[in-house]
Formats: structure tokens, sequence, C-alpha cells
């Protein structure tokens, strides 16, 4: 309920783990890798009634190696979210935690994958297909692998 979002005298924040706006929602460590992106990172925001819109107070960003998994991913995601957060309550303690809105035009969201998000074809690059098979393949099951007729599941 939005009236415990207002509770904290600061109100309540969360890190969000990709450069928001983009990538809003539950789910964007899968979306990343769906969409090939190269660049990520992760986003201190104040928590709204809206999922993932509240204004942004830090931000940190890197490059996505080839390869790399969801579970490293996610431990870099974590380990420059609890940087992010010293250097914001930091900043809320000498009074200088500067809150910027997010850029509606260039945000997006995406909720829970489904089936016909764990598709593999061969419009895909290989690269893609590699980064995407590495990156979320041992979490979200069954991928498929569709092309010439044929389907793999």
């Amino acid at each position: 309920p939005e009236d415990i979002l207002e509770m904290p005298t600061f109100g309540c924040f969360n890190l969000h783990p990709a450069l928001l706006p983009k990538f809003r929602g539950p789910d964007p460590l899968f979306w990343i890798f769906y969409h090939g992106v190269r660049q990520t990172g992760v986003t201190v925001h104040h928590m709204t009634k809206r999922i993932d819109a509240g204004d942004m107070v830090a931000q940190s960003a890197w490059t996505i190696e080839n390869g790399v998994s969801e579970k490293t991913l996610l431990a870099h995601c974590a380990e420059a979210g609890g940087r992010l957060f010293i250097e914001v309550i930091t900043a809320l303690g000498k009074g200088h935690l500067v809150s910027r809105p997010q850029n509606k035009e260039q945000s997006s969201y995406f909720s829970w994958p489904d089936q016909r998000d764990r598709v593999v074809t061969p419009e895909r690059s290989a690269q893609w297909a590699y980064n995407f098979i590495k990156g979320i393949g041992k979490r979200i099951e069954p991928l498929e692998f569709h092309g010439d007729g044929y389907r793999y599941r």
C-alpha cells in the first residue's frame, strides 16, 4: 500500500538490477539476455505505487561479457548495488541526495516471461543464442529450439 511507502522519513528505496527507465518489471535480467543487451547496471530509485517508476537516486553501469551466467550477473548487481546504497545513505545523512525523474519516453516494462519467450530460432545470431542459453538456460527451462520444421525441448 502507498501509505506504507510514505511512512519512512526519506521514503522507501529499491535496488533494481537494470538501468532504469529501461527494463522495468519483475524479471529484468531475463529480458536483458533476451534482447541481447550488452550494457547493463543497477539503479537505486524511490519506490512508488507503480513498479520501478520512482525517481532515480543512483546508477552504476558496466558491459556484460559474452557467456556470462545470470548467477554471475546477479552477483555483480548485488555488489554494485551494495556500494550504491552506501553512497545513497551517506548522501541522505549529509542532506545531499539528488533525485531525478525517469524519462518516460525511454522507459520499457516487461512482465514475467512465458514459454513463447523461451524459444531459440535460426533467425537469431549464434552469438545471441550462446549468450541467451549461457545467461538464463539453467533457470528458465525448458528452452525450445525451432527451425526447418523441427522443435526441440
